[in-house]
């Protein structure tokens, strides 16, 4: 946990934020080093344009390790308290061994089951969601006091559930950060250990994340992942654009070469339909269908 945590740290204070934390993407190698891995879902704000990129949908986070607040509105204008819930849910899941905390199968039972454990948020609370629908639900739930951690923990240390309840407050602005939690005399033994580890994080300017300020359109998106890929395997590009933009060429594409070739009396054009020299005497056959049901009508 205290070098999830120094990770995470280093993340936020380089203002990043994960947004997917989980068990899988924690990895772990024969020497018990740490990793935090798979960084698709992560944000960044950067000063100066931090309005326009901390807002994003909820969608983000895997169900059962998401923070409440992803839960409750469509939208959130949220923190790296987001990325300490995930990491209060994979503690929990080491104290029990393995066994998730909230494992909710829809988001209505995910906020149940975290509600259960939490309590039911405070008028106080209530009065900061978003939206007046998210308000309006949340007060209509029933009153719960919540359980313990000592009751779902037994085994569990003082320090280990102290930390732990700080990391599962369901207040995000009450909600430990994860250098308040690096402070935990739970870490105590470690701290000394690693103190000469710590490195500063790095500022990002405004242009290494300029791409979350804009909507691009699908032309534009092919254009951005064609120079991913012209970056790691120009050789790629080099035979793509020989061969032009798509392995097999369209049905318009293909439509298109057949009127330039009979715009030109081409001789040579490949029809997609059958040939008339094949079709024998069908066509008055047709026409003749085609007359007796205009009859009929």
């Amino acid at each position: 946990m205290f070098q999830i945590l120094c990770g995470i740290d280093f993340l936020h204070r380089a203002k990043v934020f994960h947004r997917d934390l989980k068990p899988g993407n924690i990895l772990l190698n024969s020497k018990c080093h740490v990793s935090i891995c798979d960084f698709g879902l992560a944000r960044a704000v950067v000063e100066g344009h931090s309005e326009e990129l901390i807002w994003w949908t909820d969608y983000v986070a895997t169900r059962w390790y998401r923070a409440p607040e992803l839960i409750l509105v469509h939208m959130a204008h949220y923190s790296t308290a987001i990325d300490m819930w995930s990491v209060g849910c994979i503690f929990a899941e080491i104290l029990s061994r393995g066994e998730p905390l909230f494992p909710g199968r829809t988001i209505e039972e995910q906020f149940d089951l975290i509600t259960q454990v939490t309590g039911t948020p405070s008028p106080a609370l209530i009065a900061k969601l978003r939206t007046q629908k998210a308000r309006e639900v949340v007060a209509s739930l029933p009153r719960r006091e919540g359980i313990p951690l000592r009751t779902l923990f037994p085994n569990a240390e003082d320090d280990e559930l102290a930390l732990l309840s700080g990391m599962l407050t369901f207040d995000p602005a009450q909600r430990i950060s994860a250098q308040e939690a690096l402070s935990s005399p739970y870490f105590a033994e470690f701290r000394d250990a690693y103190k000469e580890r710590f490195v500063e994080a790095p500022v990002f300017s405004s242009d290494d994340f300029s791409f979350e300020r804009h909507r691009l359109s699908e032309p534009q998106m092919r254009q951005e992942y064609l120079k991913e890929v012209a970056f790691y395997h120009p050789q790629v590009l080099e035979a793509t654009e020989q061969k032009g933009n798509y392995a097999m060429e369209s049905e318009a594409r293909r439509m298109d070469m057949q009127m330039k070739h009979v715009e030109v009396d081409a001789s040579f054009r490949q029809t997609q339909t059958m040939p008339k020299e094949n079709t024998g005497d069908a066509e008055p056959e047709v026409q003749s269908s085609i007359l007796q049901e205009a009859a009929k009508r």
